[in-house]
């Protein structure tokens, strides 16, 4: 793999802003064929003549601390690329009809575009934060086609906590993590294989639906 990097940052009082551009030329990937071995248990590889992943990375980052003990802070990121083959052939048989080119599709299980957004307050031992996470199309073998991907989502995270303190220097903390808030219904991956009459689907795991977990932590 030949690999070239070129990034810059910027910085005023709290407020720290990055950003990288990327290109990755790879010979002879390892990839993800789209299918998956039930009997054994593992993904089917492929190897691919020539590939390209590049793309930009931003990142951002803000604090600020009230006169009331507010403490405000935010993070985020976005990654944009572009990831697809220059060359890859897959060989099913020994008639001609049997090799397929997949020249210029996107690589299976690398989605064009990742954001995330976390929010955070904290004030005299609460504490409150939103987590958002969104993932572009992924396709699950490297066909490129709509029908054997998984759609675009965006998942929202809530937390919250009340940390109790002792004079002598001992302390308790109550949280309460919500998971997928709202309840967004999507699949966490997926693979191909063939159904009950033959032909090649895409068979898609789902993600969790909306959860919770509480917790207690005590220091001393």
């Amino acid at each position: 793999v030949h690999d070239f990097e070129a990034g810059t940052a910027w910085q005023r009082g709290s407020l720290v802003l990055s950003a990288n551009l990327f290109r990755m030329d790879f010979r002879d990937e390892l990839v993800y064929a789209g299918q998956f071995n039930t009997d054994l248990g593992y993904p089917i590889l492929g190897n691919a003549a020539r590939s390209v992943h590049q793309g930009v990375e931003l990142g951002g980052r803000w604090a600020r601390l009230s006169g009331h003990g507010l403490r405000v802070t935010a993070d985020a990121n976005l990654s944009l690329s572009d990831n697809h083959f220059d060359e890859y052939r897959e060989v099913y048989g020994t008639a001609s009809g049997d090799t397929v080119r997949y020249d210029g599709n996107t690589i299976g299980f690398f989605p064009n575009t990742t954001a995330n957004l976390a929010l955070r307050g904290e004030w005299r031992g609460s504490s409150l934060g939103i987590a958002v996470q969104h993932a572009g199309r992924i396709f699950v073998d490297n066909t490129a086609t709509d029908a054997n991907s998984i759609e675009p989502r965006t998942v929202v995270d809530l937390s919250l906590a009340q940390r109790f303190a002792r004079r002598d220097g001992s302390w308790v903390e109550c949280s309460l993590r919500l998971g997928n808030l709202f309840d967004e219904r999507y699949e966490a991956g997926g693979y191909m294989d063939y159904d009950a009459t033959g032909s090649l689907v895409p068979h898609l795991v789902p993600a969790a639906t909306r959860s919770w977990t509480a917790q207690v932590r005590v220091g001393f």
